[in-house]
């Protein structure tokens, strides 16, 4: 063995395998880490008795992890204490050697490493198996119980064996000398332990009594029922003193299977070592036994090879064997030439039995990880060979069985042209058969779309379809539903794209429109062509089904739209409902029922385009209102028809929608919704034709609107704008049908001030009312600074004096005008008199009354309030 190959290490675990510096050290120095690295196997090795480490020296071949095994000794001198030594070995160094084992023992304390083991030369094999024959008085017979024992689970404890390593290892040598080269690695062993462990190789040699199950020199065993007795009983049959012959028997046998266990393989080699005898003397083999050699792993003679995979042929086509068939494709695959010659095997039977290589071609596809061309050319040929026989000879369920089978074949094996021709090929003879054409519709309808519409558009292959299948497909009849629930969703696809594109309405029920809306929301995938998927379907009533399709279908597609926030497709639909003045009758309904909240429909209302009629959105809020029953929830459809009765005065709506809204905004506490529909009733009831009912809207109108002072604010000033546009005439009526509602008392207020202003400039303008007031006021003031007393005293008045300037100038009036004149002063005096007695004065509890009627603050309560309040207005 070369330096750097070997790994060594005393009671230790092995170094990393990059690591291969040698560590030296005793049990006793670090016994832990001996037990957890080697095991307790390993650490059974015991010195031999003796003085010097030549006679104490004790060596083992241990099974190791990752392929490799523990070479490990064990010794003595004088009085120390007992040493170890491992050493990890990769197994192809024992491999290589083949049963030279005493190089590795040799010189297992240099420090260059151990020495590589030369193979194990013939002449030392056999001189060594023949030194244990005579110990044994030349009978293989014991060699082989003792070899029989080493490979059973068993196993094998010598006893009272020569004490010394060397001669120890020549009984193991011996044995391996028995077995083929590659599987004498694999016969482990201890040449003296002190206690058996499970863990332990397969022959252990002691000096100590030990209480142990493994078989001992001596038993009797019952060959071949143990593991690796076929082996054995093969090496028995062999024997006939002949020792050269033997080894050469045994060295024909070839190498394990890599990776079986050493019983089990040495089994395999005998068996394949019998079977190829079987064969050679022309016996019928069973299929069972050659598909066990094949499967086994163990290389298969060369010789031996061309017969077996001969024969699993014949039987994997004849039995239509898949495992036969994938075992000999197996071998095929890796021998070009076998392939070659197989392969026109299996292009020879396609004429007479193209079913079985058909099996044979799909065995090997459906076991590999890997599509291999030619194999997919024989399984097209096969499948082609097998459909053109059923067309032309069978019956129309085999033609359909085989259709089936090559449909349902993976994408990968490149059948779909073969089944594409099949389909069309049988077409004529589904011209007398409904059955058969349903059968090739339901397979072009999943696996072969390519001619769906060939067979679709073949009158006389649709003529004879069956039942229900033929009304829905031929006629548009029938019920789809049923073709859904036997047929499948892609059958009822046809059913109903066929339908639309026909422009059938009465095809396209309720149900029918929300089991196709089902597969479109749920993005249904098949092979069909894109003219039948769900998709195209509704993109066709979308954009043509207000041409054709009833009210009822039109308002179902609307509401799955919306119920599936599918806005900007809604929007597009109601833009062609419109067009076909089907947009009314379907909006508010589709609203509804997308059960969607208010705000939701409202948004989407407020993406419809601008040139839409607001008169059907407007009808739509108010018919979403009454279908959610005027629920709170509602309240932004009721803000949106606010909206758009304030910004269209066309818009026309009842009065009891009016008052109902009126009342939802009362409940709602919207003073927007509650302001539109309070401004038409006022519009439309108390404006229009003023009558005896007046007062009575007018009184319900403040009521509902109570809960708002801007609203009670707003109606006051809509009533003052509507007054003053009145007549006197209309005014005093209204006054007078107000007198009896005090809670009007202030509407009432508005008409009087207005009627009050109106009798106080009379036929007057204010310009002529200014130069009146200018009249009235010289007057006066000439009248009060003539006779009023100044600074607290009387004037003085002489009756005679008066009279006399009174006579002076009575030529200048009539008798008429003297007599008017003396009434107006008359009458003026008692008026400037019940005036000046009607005027607001200062009392305890309202003081300061000018400046409260001068700044606003008090209402006038005379005519003299009156001219004061005027007065401050103009002046401010």
């Amino acid at each position: 063995m070369s330096e750097k190959i070997a790994q060594r290490s005393v009671d230790a675990a092995p170094p990393q395998p990059d690591l291969l510096k040698e560590q030296t050290f005793t049990a006793a120095e670090d016994e832990g880490a001996a037990a957890a690295q080697v095991g307790p196997a390993p650490r059974s090795l015991a010195p031999l008795p003796g003085v010097s480490r030549q006679q104490t020296l004790s060596v083992g071949i241990f099974p190791g992890p990752n392929d490799r095994l523990l070479l490990a000794s064990a010794w003595q001198e004088a009085a120390d204490a007992p040493r170890h030594e491992f050493t990890w070995l990769p197994r192809s160094l024992l491999q290589q050697a083949a049963g030279n084992l005493l190089p590795f023992f040799v010189q297992t304390r240099q420090t260059d490493g151990l020495p590589a083991a030369p193979p194990w030369p013939q002449e030392a094999r056999r001189a060594s198996l023949q030194a244990l024959l005579q110990e044994h008085d030349g009978e293989l017979a014991p060699l082989l119980q003792l070899l029989a024992a080493a490979l059973d689970e068993r196993r094998l404890l010598l006893e009272g064996q020569a004490r010394n390593t060397r001669s120890r290892i020549a009984v193991v040598q011996g044995l391996m000398a028995l077995l083929p080269a590659s599987a004498r690695p694999l016969l482990g062993f201890a040449s003296n332990v002190n206690e058996v462990s499970e863990d332990a190789p397969a022959i252990l040699f002691s000096d100590a009594d030990l209480d142990s199950s493994r078989w001992r020199a001596g038993d009797e065993m019952a060959l071949p029922s143990l593991p690796g007795g076929h082996f054995v009983a093969l090496l028995a049959q062999w024997w006939v003193g002949d020792l050269p012959r033997l080894l050469e028997a045994i060295d024909a046998l070839g190498a394990l299977a890599a990776g079986s266990e050493l019983a089990a393989g040495l089994d395999q080699l005998a068996q394949q070592h019998l079977l190829g005898q079987r064969i050679e003397s022309g016996q019928e083999i069973p299929s069972t036994e050659l598909k066990a050699l094949l499967g086994s792993g163990q290389p298969v003679a060369p010789a031996l090879l061309p017969v077996v995979l001969e024969r699993l042929l014949r039987d994997a086509l004849d039995k239509r064997d898949s495992d036969a068939a994938l075992l000999v494709a197996q071998q095929m695959d890796a021998d070009p030439a076998l392939d070659a010659e197989l392969g026109a095997a299996l292009a020879a039977s396609l004429q007479q039995r193209p079913d079985a290589v058909y099996v044979f071609a799909r065995a090997r596809l459906a076991a590999a990880g890997d599509v291999k061309d030619s194999w997919c050319l024989r399984l097209q040929a096969a499948a082609l060979c097998s459909l053109q026989i059923a067309i032309c000879e069978a019956d129309a369920a085999t033609v359909v069985n085989w259709l089936r089978l090559i449909a349902l074949e993976p994408d990968h094996y490149s059948l779909a042209e073969i089944l594409k021709e099949g389909l069309l090929a049988v077409r004529e003879r589904a011209h007398s058969d409904g059955e058969l054409g349903l059968q090739l519709l339901e397979l072009a309808v999943r696996h072969a779309p390519a001619v769906l519409d060939e067979l679709l558009a073949d009158a006389d292959l649709l003529a004879t379809l069956p039942d229900n299948v033929g009304l829905v497909l031929r006629d548009h009849t029938g019920d789809p539903l049923m073709t859904l629930q036997r047929r499948g969703p892609e059958f009822f696809l046809v059913a109903i794209a066929r339908a639309t594109q026909a422009r059938v309405a009465g095809a396209i029920s309720s149900a029918v429109l929300e089991q196709t809306w089902l597969l479109y929301r749920g993005e249904h995938s098949s092979a069909l062509p894109a003219h039948f998927q769900p998709q195209a379907i509704v993109d066709a009533w979308l954009e043509e089904g207000s041409q054709w399709m009833p009210a009822s279908a039109l308002g179902n597609i609307a509401s799955l739209l919306l119920t599936d926030r599918r806005d900007a497709l809604f929007i597009d639909f109601a833009v062609r409902l419109a067009e076909q003045d089907l947009l009314a009758g379907a909006l508010p309904d589709a609203a509804h029922r997308s059960q969607r909240s208010s705000a939701d429909i409202v948004k989407v209302f407020g993406q419809l385009p601008a040139d839409l009629s607001q008169e059907i959105i407007a009808d739509s809020c108010l018919a979403l209102l009454r279908m959610r029953a005027w629920r709170s929830e509602a309240l932004p459809a009721g803000e949106m028809l606010a909206r758009l009765l304030q910004q269209h005065d066309a818009l026309r709506l009842g009065d009891e929608a009016l008052w109902h809204l009126l009342e939802f905004a009362s409940e709602t506490r919207s003073e927007m919704v509650a302001h539109a529909a309070a401004r038409r009733l006022f519009r439309a009831r108390c404006t229009a034709a003023p009558d005896a009912q007046l007062a009575v809207v007018l009184l319900r109108l403040q009521e509902s609107l109570a809960w708002s002072s801007d609203l009670q604010l707003q109606l006051t000033t809509w009533w003052r704008a509507w007054a003053r546009t009145q007549g006197t005439a209309v005014l005093s009526r209204v006054d007078d049908s107000l007198a009896a509602s005090r809670p009007l008392a202030h509407k009432r207020e508005v008409v009087q001030t207005i009627l009050a202003f109106r009798r106080m400039l009379g036929t007057r303008n204010m310009s002529e009312f200014a130069g009146a007031i200018d009249d009235v006021y010289d007057l006066l003031q000439h009248l009060s600074a003539a006779f009023d007393p100044r600074n607290h005293q009387l004037v003085g008045f002489d009756d005679a004096t008066i009279r006399a300037e009174l006579d002076a100038q009575s030529s200048e009036l009539s008798q008429n005008a003297r007599v008017v004149l003396a009434h107006n002063l008359r009458e003026l005096a008692l008026l400037i008199g019940s005036m000046g007695d009607l005027r607001s004065r200062n009392t305890l509890v309202r003081q300061h009354i000018e400046r409260q009627i001068l700044t606003g603050e008090h209402a006038p309560e005379s005519a003299v309030d009156a001219l004061k309040w005027v007065a401050a207005w103009l002046e401010h």
